[in-house]
């Protein structure tokens, strides 16, 4: 073979395997930690409005337009693709709107929500979580995925409220639900969970400080003993704040309750240092029907999860 045919054969498959890699890094509108730093003038113009006193209200155009420019370049196709795969009938109908959960001491909290216009297609969509940082000006996006998620699951964030830690006292607290999909609209999800995620937002940095699933469902198998009963995999958890004396967020205890009626408790406690949750230790629950001196009983029996009606979420 010649080595002019060497080269375009070379050239061929450099352009096979860049299109392929392309596509591959936009095949969904995935979770991932991203940092975009809009153009000053954009940045000012973001840091005025969501400085205090922050009006509450609809979002004006224009801060509307400086969030979608200055997002991630692969947002439309991520969110492009991830539509195509709800079905034929949803390709070429997918559409990116924002809306702000929470501002807090100059920090706003904005989730990018990706669906289809398809009146049909309802309830299907996924959203990513940012924050603009008007001390660093800077929109940062955080990743909320976990190991057991994959490429299809789909992400609905809900406010739970703003909370503050020492050295990130503009954080927030989020109700997550994960869901991946069945193989079509409709099958049941093939797993659900609701997690309780918390965001440090420091001067210089923000990220997941702490996940707790707190609700988790999968569909029946044929291994189930047919009773109707949740799986032993479904299980809910509650959550509670620990405050010291200055309404400074300390500590986040979870206290589990699975479909056999087992119970657990587990302390995180805020480590400022690192920016982050940590385990302190397991707490020790009696047994259902007894209680710790001076606290009510346990509830009994457990409330067992709520069936999850096609594609739709447990809670938001």
């Amino acid at each position: 073979m010649k080595p002019t045919s060497l080269l375009r054969l070379a050239i061929a498959l450099f352009a096979t395997f860049a299109a392929a890699a392309s596509a591959a890094a936009t095949a969904s509108f995935g979770q991932s930690n991203q940092v975009v730093a809009p153009a000053p003038a954009d940045a000012r113009r973001l840091a005025t409005y969501f400085s205090p006193p922050y009006q509450a209200g609809p979002m004006p155009l224009a801060v509307e337009e400086i969030l979608l420019r200055d997002s991630p370049a692969d947002l439309r196709a991520g969110c492009a693709a991830t539509v195509d795969r709800f079905g034929p009938a949803a390709r070429g109908s997918s559409r990116v709107a924002m809306r702000i959960m929470a501002v807090a001491g100059g920090s706003a909290w904005v989730t990018y929500r990706c669906s289809s216009r398809l009146a049909e297609f309802d309830g299907l969509y996924s959203e990513r979580l940012a924050v603009f940082n008007s001390t660093r000006r800077v929109i940062q996006f955080l990743d909320l995925r976990t190991a057991d998620d994959t490429p299809d699951t789909l992400y609905h964030v809900g406010l739970s409220e703003t909370v503050k830690m020492r050295g990130a006292e503009n954080s927030a607290s989020f109700e997550l639900f994960a869901m991946s999909p069945g193989h079509d609209r409709a099958s049941p999800p093939r797993r659900t969970e609701n997690r309780f995620v918390v965001i440090a937002n420091s001067p210089t940095r923000a990220g997941t400080a702490l996940s707790v699933v707190t609700g988790r469902q999968r569909p029946a198998t044929a291994t189930d003993d047919g009773s109707g009963a949740p799986p032993a995999s479904a299980y809910r958890a509650a959550i509670r704040f620990d405050h010291d004396l200055t309404g400074h967020l300390t500590a986040v205890v979870a206290y589990y309750r699975d479909a056999g009626a087992r119970s657990s408790a587990t302390r995180y406690v805020w480590i400022p240092a690192a920016l982050r949750f940590a385990v302190a230790r397991p707490i020790p629950l009696p047994p259902i029907g007894e209680a710790p001196p001076g606290q009510p009983l346990p509830e009994q029996p457990p409330e067992p999860l709520l069936p999850v009606p096609g594609n739709r979420p447990l809670a938001n």
